[in-house]
């Protein structure tokens, strides 16, 4: 505006005029409108949003030069729909999208028409960048199907077409699974190819397969894999009457996975079969009764294997030179001699009979013996009747012992002339009586026998009547015996059902140590006084005293058992009106055992390390892990047992529960052996691995390591199950 323009301008004002800024008329002061244009006399400021009268050179405001500055929003608005639009020739149809939405375009008459060509656009755009997102996820669904029809190639194509612009991490992984897995094809092909030419037949098994996985409609290759197949199936025969076994197994590992037919299953079990033989008849620790009957399956099956047969004739004359003591200890003969470190850590042997237990005659001794390893607990058991437990807990209490009647100090001064251990395990219901031998040489074992359950109470069936099963149990063993009123009754009470806590107690006076336990017992068991049955046991010299004349417990053993579960053991007797002098834990039973048998002697004293020992007693529904230390005992339960090998053999044989209980210690009446096995492999695993987890928890605990397990009860009998604890896998 010029000088003059603005003094007329100013002058107007001074006269109450406002000129229009498009037509220059003049207008009254209180007019928005001129009145010879009808045009607005004043606008907003682009920058700062202040009222200034039209056609000012400047902001009255924020003092920019109104012009430039529209001027400037306008070359900016229009570089970038330029920019847009080359984005848009590209195909980058969202980098357009973004371009046009970071232009900010102030509310001015005069940038109205760029503001529309912006919006415009953007709609456009947005519109193409929809269209474009459709047709890019459907093409890549599609390439998706391509690669899932192993259609490599024509995928390859489809991404190879897309332009770089378009093209995404996700397309760049499915261009990269397509190009390698068109390049493995050809590999797979020319190895293949060159494999079957120079008849290398054992290598090809791999590659067919792969080659299959990855074109699996190539039928050229299928043939191929049939065409090997049967050249391998002849080989593997060819080995197999040769006594190759290991070699035979080799060779009809390679019948490739899609060629397998009959014929290929019915050789590889034959061959499976043989390899398990031998590997058994050569690793079996021991000579036991069903390595006998697979050495004699072996001989029949295989007379012409002179190696083999050879060896089965060794063994049925180590067999018949095995000593026929009657109070040995491991009355198994060892054939393989055990490795230096077994697969648990510590040898492990099988404990079968007793060098310390006197027999009445001869017969009885038989009749022990012919169940080796599972009446240790129902001895232990009747010891603790006779006062020659070092455990001697009950958690039934009389009403003749008063306050103090759970305390076991020492020895109590009368000794009954006769006891009855009865342990009441999940399969059967084993006894033995124990009686005074006159002249003081120690209890002699006078009577022992066994009572199977009709049905096995761990099973599902038997869970609604288990108090009856165990009824009908003892009604047998009534029958058959007599208790006198002088005898003391000792039950077992199953040891998982018993919660375990060593106690170190500060020095106390004797009359001080029931109440100690009992504040002990309410701050470690989560469960009321009240709804339990609990006893606890003092180790070490009662007399050893302290710096203030008391008595010192350096460990005290804590037993409890839910009132309700002793209960209903205590009911089946009463109904039966037989008592219960002593109702003891298992595992504790088993401890005394092992104390009374001197077993922890067996060890010979490592350097500044005290000795401990370990029992593994496998039941039918649980397995106990009771180590013997100079000090104090340890225990550790956990639901794996006999039955689950049972259960095994059932689903993978297709046999009844009777069918297989009879098959598991009687493995040469199946079919083939392998399978039997086959079946027990993943339990082995499970059981090594909680016997490993029970040592390292006694370690944990103790700071000591048990040097030697010995296996004890039914399960321990089953056929392959010392070989795994020494050999492993």
């Amino acid at each position: 505006m010029s000088t003059k323009s603005g003094e007329a301008t100013s002058n107007s004002l001074a006269l109450g005029v406002v000129p229009c800024g498009h037509c220059q008329s003049g207008n009254a002061v209180d007019r928005r409108f001129c009145g010879q244009c009808g045009k607005p006399l004043y606008e907003k400021c682009p920058a700062c949003g202040v009222e200034c009268r039209t056609g000012e050179a400047f902001c009255g405001g924020c003092g920019i030069r109104i012009r430039q500055f529209l001027q400037e929003r306008i070359d900016a608005a229009e570089s970038a729909i330029a920019r847009a639009a080359a984005l848009e020739a590209n195909l980058r149809l969202d980098d357009a999208v973004r371009t046009l939405r970071a232009v900010q375009v102030p509310d001015h008459r005069e940038l109205t028409i760029i503001a529309k060509r912006i919006e415009d656009a953007l709609e456009r755009l947005k519109t193409g960048a929809q269209k474009q997102t459709v047709v890019l996820e459907a093409g890549v669904a599609r390439i998706r199907e391509l690669l899932d029809a192993h259609s490599y190639q024509e995928a390859k194509q489809m991404l190879d077409k897309l332009p770089p612009t378009l093209r995404t991490a996700e397309t760049d992984e499915l261009l990269a699974e397509a190009t390698s897995k068109q390049r493995e094809l050809a590999e797979l092909k020319a190895d293949i190819a060159a494999a079957t030419e120079n008849r290398q037949y054992l290598d090809l098994a791999p590659k067919i397969h792969r080659y299959l996985t990855l074109q699996p409609q190539s039928e050229s290759v299928r043939r191929l894999a049939e065409k090997v197949r049967d050249n391998l199936l002849v080989a593997a025969n060819k080995k197999l009457m040769a006594f190759e076994y290991k070699l035979a197994s080799k060779i009809i590992s390679a019948v490739p996975e899609c060629a397998i037919d009959e014929n290929t299953t019915t050789l590889s079990g034959r061959i499976a079969e043989f390899c398990w033989l031998v590997d058994d008849l050569q690793n079996s620790p021991i000579v036991d009764e069903p390595l006998l009957a697979i050495a004699k399956r072996f001989a029949k099956k295989a007379p012409g294997d002179q190696k083999n047969v050879e060896r089965c004739s060794q063994l049925f004359r180590v067999a018949a030179e095995r000593p026929t003591a009657q109070s040995k200890r491991f009355p198994a003969t060892e054939w393989t001699p055990p490795p230096r470190r077994t697969h648990v850590g510590c040898a492990v042997d099988w404990l079968g009979g007793s060098e310390r237990l006197k027999f009445s005659d001869a017969s009885v001794a038989n009749s022990i013996n012919l169940e080796p390893g599972r009446y240790f607990v129902a001895v232990g058991l009747a010891l603790q009747g006779v006062d020659g437990a070092t455990i001697p807990t009950s958690l039934v209490k009389h009403e003749k012992q008063g306050l103090f009647g759970a305390i076991s100090l020492g020895k109590r001064k009368a000794t009954a002339r006769r006891a009855w251990g009865i342990d009441i395990g999940e399969s059967c219901l084993k006894v033995v009586r124990l009686v005074d031998v006159p002249g003081g040489t120690g209890p002699a074992v006078d009577c022992c026998d066994l009572f199977p359950h009709s049905i096995p109470l761990n099973r599902p069936e038997a869970e609604a009547s288990r108090h009856r099963l165990m009824a009908e149990t003892m009604s047998k063993f009534l029958e058959k015996y007599t208790l006198e009123k002088s005898d003391q009754v000792c039950v077992s009470f199953p040891s998982q059902k018993v919660l375990g806590r060593p106690l170190r107690l500060p020095a106390a006076a004797p009359k001080k140590l029931h109440e100690m336990v009992q504040f002990e017992a309410k701050q470690r068991i989560p469960v009321p006084l009240d709804e339990l049955s609990w006893t606890y046991h003092s180790f070490g010299d009662s007399h050893e005293k302290s710096d203030t004349g008391s008595s010192v417990f350096p460990n005290t053993l804590l037993l409890a058992a839910k009132q309700r579960e002793v209960n209903e053991l205590v009911m089946v007797f009463k109904e039966l009106q037989a008592p219960i002098h002593i109702l003891q834990s298992d595992a504790v039973a088993l401890y005394n055992f092992a104390v009374f048998e001197g077993l922890l002697d067996l060890e010979s004293k490592a350097a500044g390390e005290p000795r401990s020992i370990a029992l593994l007693d496998i039941g039918a529904a649980a397995t106990n892990v009771v180590v013997v230390a100079q000090d104090r005992p340890w225990f550790r339960s956990f639901r794996r047992g006999g039955e689950d090998f049972t259960s095994a053999a059932a689903r993978h044989l297709q046999l009844t529960k009777e069918q297989a209980e009879e098959v598991k210690f009687n493995p040469s009446s199946v079919r083939r052996i392998s399978d039997l096995h086959a079946s027990f492999e993943p339990l082995f695993i499970q059981l090594a691995d909680e016997i490993q987890r029970s040592l390292e928890s006694f370690h944990k605990e103790t700071g000591r390591r048990v040097s030697h397990i010995f296996g004890v009860g039914g399960g321990f009998r089953l056929h392959g199950l010392l070989g795994y604890l020494r050999n492993g896998p």
